[in-house]
C-alpha cells in the first residue's frame, strides 16, 4: 500500500492566549519546523448577548459597537508586536506564549503567516480562517472540563475537531 505525502504549508493554531495555550503552540511550532510552514494564529472575541445589552443600554450602543471596534485592533496589534496591549493580563499572556515561545524550544522558530483577531463564536472564527487562509492543520488546545456545560454545548475543540475539514490536532492542556 502506497501512502499519500502529507503536505503542510500553513497551520492555524488557535488560541484563547491563556497560559495553558503554550502546550499547543509548542506542538504547532515543532510540527511548523518539521514541514518548513507558516503558522496563522487565530483568536476569537466571543460576542456575550446578555453582557453586550447590558453594557449598551448603560453607554449606549453605537459607543459600545466602537469599544470593541477598538478592542479588536488593540488584540490583533498586541498579537502581532504592533501595539503593546492596554489590559494587563493580555500583555503578560502575549508575552508569555509568543516571545518566549521560541525560547522555551530550543533552537526552533516559526515563520507568523497571518493573525486573524475576529469577534464571533470561536469554532465559526476558526473554521472560517482555516478555509480562507488555506491551512493544512488545525492545532488547538482544550481543557478537560466535565460538567453539564460541556455535555450540552461540546468544547470549542471538539466542536472544530467535528466540523473542520482538515486534519485537527486537540492537544491536552494541564489544569
Amino acid at each position: 500500500m502506497i501512502l499519500p505525502k502529507v503536505v503542510v504549508k500553513r497551520i492555524l493554531f488557535a488560541t484563547d492566549l491563556s497560559e495553558n495555550a503554550r502546550q499547543a503552540l509548542a506542538y504547532a511550532v515543532s510540527i511548523a519546523e518539521l514541514y518548513k510552514a507558516g503558522i496563522v494564529v487565530v483568536h476569537a472575541l466571543e460576542d456575550s448577548p446578555g453582557i453586550d445589552a447590558a453594557i449598551g443600554s448603560h453607554i449606549g450602543q453605537e459607543r459600545w459597537a466602537e469599544i470593541q471596534r477598538q478592542n479588536e485592533q488593540s488584540a490583533r496589534e498586541a498579537i502581532i508586536g504592533k501595539r503593546k496591549p492596554e489590559n494587563p493580563e493580555v500583555k503578560e499572556a502575549l508575552k508569555t506564549i509568543f516571545r518566549d515561545a521560541t525560547a522555551d524550544l530550543e533552537n526552533q522558530s516559526f515563520i507568523l503567516d497571518e493573525v486573524v483577531v475576529k469577534r464571533g463564536l470561536a469554532v465559526d472564527v476558526i473554521l472560517e480562517a482555516a478555509a480562507n487562509l488555506k491551512c493544512d492543520l488545525i492545532v488547538i488546545g482544550t481543557q478537560s472540563h466535565g460538567g453539564l456545560k460541556q455535555m450540552v454545548m461540546g468544547s470549542t475543540a471538539q466542536r472544530v475537531l467535528k466540523r473542520s475539514t482538515v486534519p485537527v490536532l486537540v492537544v491536552p492542556l494541564a489544569e
